[in-house]
């Protein structure tokens, strides 16, 4: 439904044309401390707000993804919203994705239903603190038989705790997609103060092995693995064309692809080195894929 990388901004590169609008939060480094590839959030009512779209707010299922770097907040806040899509109190359903003030915070997902009933679980085992980057996946799949709603947490690419919630979500009076506050955190202190990056929603429940392909697509620019045989990746010459020495005796296909799946290049690997231009590249984190090689995978940062 929606995918905001924010490189340079907030647009939404899924093609589905959700394009935040930015109030008052900055561009800020991210996770690799690239400058302008992430936003940061004061905690006093900055927000990016995407379109009251259907798409975004009318999802019984869904998945909510973002990575995010929380700072302490004066005594007596309640929350940091990462992202929510829930209305006005007692006005509309929806979900939302929070964490609490560092150090020693939770970190949860709410609910809220037909009948505007606040549902909510936190994680299990583990802290959020300061001075850290985390990844978090909320999913919500309906089970009709049952008018339930099984919720599940997932933090840094693996399962953490999960809840049934009664009903399902009704959005009687929609909201937009928030990200870094709802509705109601002028009111309630609820404003986000840190950075929050990668912000990503479905309209279905991501399954275990798509989030941890997810986190482990975007949690460093590291090569996995570095080399195998007959192929070597090299640097990024002149910041445009990606290097690649290719040993086989044979003409092979390679792929480019995002972190959201979508193949965005590709072409041919001949013997020898290459000089693969990605100039066209939006700036971001990609997946190199040698057709003849399926344990091959290597991500870079452009």
């Amino acid at each position: 439904m929606g995918w905001w990388p924010f490189n340079g901004n907030a647009n939404d590169e899924s093609g589905n044309g959700n394009n935040g609008t930015v109030y008052s939060a900055v561009l800020t480094t991210n996770r690799f401390n690239q400058p302008s590839s992430a936003y940061y959030f004061g905690g006093n009512n900055q927000q990016i707000r995407c379109p009251n779209h259907t798409l975004l707010t009318s999802q019984k299922e869904l998945s909510a993804a973002a990575w995010f770097y929380v700072e302490n907040r004066p005594s007596g806040w309640e929350q940091n919203v990462i992202l929510s899509n829930i209305g006005a109190w007692r006005n509309s359903g929806g979900f939302e994705i929070y964490t609490g003030n560092p150090p020693g915070a939770s970190l949860g997902g709410m609910f809220r239903n037909a009948t505007f009933y606040d549902q909510a679980f936190d994680i299990s085992g583990t802290t959020i603190n300061t001075g850290q980057w985390y990844h978090i996946v909320y999913t919500l799949q309906y089970i009709t038989a049952s008018n339930t709603t099984n919720a599940t947490l997932y933090l840094n690419g693996e399962y953490n705790n999960q809840h049934t919630f009664s009903g399902n979500i009704v959005y009687n009076n929609i909201t937009p997609f928030i990200i870094g506050v709802n509705v109601d955190s002028i009111c309630c202190q609820r404003s986000f103060k840190g950075k929050i990056d990668d912000v990503g929603l479905w309209n279905r429940p991501l399954t275990p092995s798509e989030v941890s392909k997810l986190y482990n697509a975007t949690v460093t620019g590291k090569n996995l693995p570095e080399n195998v045989t007959g192929v070597k990746i090299g640097t990024i010459v002149d910041s445009k064309y990606l290097q690649v020495v290719f040993s086989q005796n044979a003409v092979s296909d390679y792929r480019i692809v995002d972190i959201t799946g979508k193949t965005v290049q590709k072409g041919k690997l001949e013997t020898g080195i290459n000089a693969i231009d990605i100039n066209n590249l939006k700036r971001g984190i990609y997946i190199f894929k040698v057709d003849t090689h399926d344990n091959f995978v290597y991500k870079f940062i452009y």
